[in-house]
């Protein structure tokens, strides 16, 4: 029987207000709120944009008056793009399903049907995943649809009219298994779109959120924060566990339980974290998340990303060395940029990893000095502050 649970309501209210002082500091203002000048009330709602969490934040009784936006005009038109989106997703569904492509929708396409308001749930674009089997089929019915892939190395397809589009076309995504895409599985509530058991959702969540892009942004913060709340009485945790076992990412589930304890409980958040003894990190993943501790290095979460992802020694040695080699045409389609501004970047990109090694090589007599015990490595310079 499924425990009483408090309206969703008040954890989105909290999460916005600990969203609104978390990227205050980490922006480094520690003053009051109501000692917030001008300059840094505009630092804080460009950083809650960018980090996804800027509707979100304005539902905190502080926001509105100190960030002088009115809320409702914000939530409103982010409610017309996030309905719009859903939208382009059933019809897409809909499409996939009479050419008999099995498929699923992820991430923000499905987390969305947490929040009590759509609007409070930026979503850029619909996240596709297919097999690789299908990718070309499904390709083509998007391309049927008016679709067109962007000019650059990922499958993103956009489309203008009726509504602005983007749909990311996914052939793999880690740490999850193909088969799961062929399974019977259940639809989004209202929509009708197939969308991933809660277990098998909830490890993507993670690997995404602590591993693929190197740091907690407090949108998916939230996104953990909702999906624990709502659904962990319905989630099988044997099955979560095992996925988490074999994806070794039990020390990310550890960091994501104390950042989400403040928030849901420490019942509700220390089931992120298996029963019996916790793994102890190895060599190299100990040395890997001790540098990230220190922070400062925004490129470390690729190498991580490089080292998880599994596979021979050298598939990860060409991983990174393909980190170290920018590739110009890639970065002219992508970005646009000029060529003086391209070899800047191309010129960042090697002395960025440069820099690691540099960094790598003077702690290493630090670390063996005072080696830092198993149970303090986390994969962040610290967890955001929550009062």
């Amino acid at each position: 029987m499924e425990r009483h649970r408090p309206p969703a309501d008040d954890l989105i209210r909290r999460l916005a207000s600990c969203g609104l002082r978390g990227i205050a500091g980490s922006l480094g203002i520690r003053t009051a709120p109501t000692e917030w000048s001008f300059f840094e009330r505009e630092r804080i709602t460009r950083r809650a944009q960018g980090e996804g969490i800027w509707p979100l934040i304005l539902t905190a009784p502080e926001a509105a008056p100190l960030l002088h936006a009115a809320p409702t005009p914000a939530i409103e038109t982010q409610r017309a793009r996030t309905l719009s989106a859903l939208a382009d997703a059933r019809s897409i569904a809909e499409h996939l399903s009479r050419a008999r492509i099995p498929c699923r929708f992820i991430y923000g396409t499905a987390l969305v049907r947490l929040y009590s308001d759509p609007g409070l749930r930026p979503l850029q674009d619909i996240d596709l995943w297919v097999t690789p089997r299908r990718r070309e089929e499904a390709h083509a019915i998007l391309t049927g649809m008016g679709f067109v892939q962007a000019a650059h190395g990922d499958i993103i397809l956009r489309r203008s009219v009726p509504t602005p589009s983007n749909v990311d076309l996914l052939a793999e995504v880690p740490p999850l298994a193909d088969p799961l895409v062929e399974e019977r599985g259940r639809a989004l509530p209202s929509w009708g779109i197939p969308i991933l058991p809660p277990e098998a959702e909830l490890t993507a969540l993670l690997w995404r959120t602590l591993l693929h892009k190197g740091r907690l942004r407090w949108m998916w913060l939230s996104d953990l924060a909702l999906l624990l709340h709502q659904e962990g009485d319905r989630l099988n945790w044997d099955d979560f566990h095992a996925r988490v076992h074999r994806a070794r990412l039990e020390l990310p589930a550890a960091y994501a339980a104390s950042c989400l304890a403040p928030l849901v409980g420490r019942a509700d958040a220390g089931r992120l974290v298996g029963p019996g003894p916790r793994r102890r990190p190895r060599f190299w993943e100990g040395r890997i998340a001790a540098l990230w501790d220190r922070g400062g290095f925004r490129g470390a979460g690729h190498f991580v990303e490089a080292y998880w992802k599994g596979g021979s020694p050298s598939a990860r040695a060409v991983r990174i060395l393909r980190l170290l080699w920018p590739d110009a045409q890639f970065l002219a389609r992508r970005y646009g940029l000029s060529p003086a501004s391209r070899s800047s970047l191309a010129a960042r990109r090697i002395l960025r990893p440069l820099a690691l090694a540099k960094q790598l090589i003077r702690s290493l007599p630090r670390w063996f000095r005072d080696p830092r015990p198993a149970a303090s490595l986390t994969f962040h310079a610290e967890p955001p502050r929550i009062p």
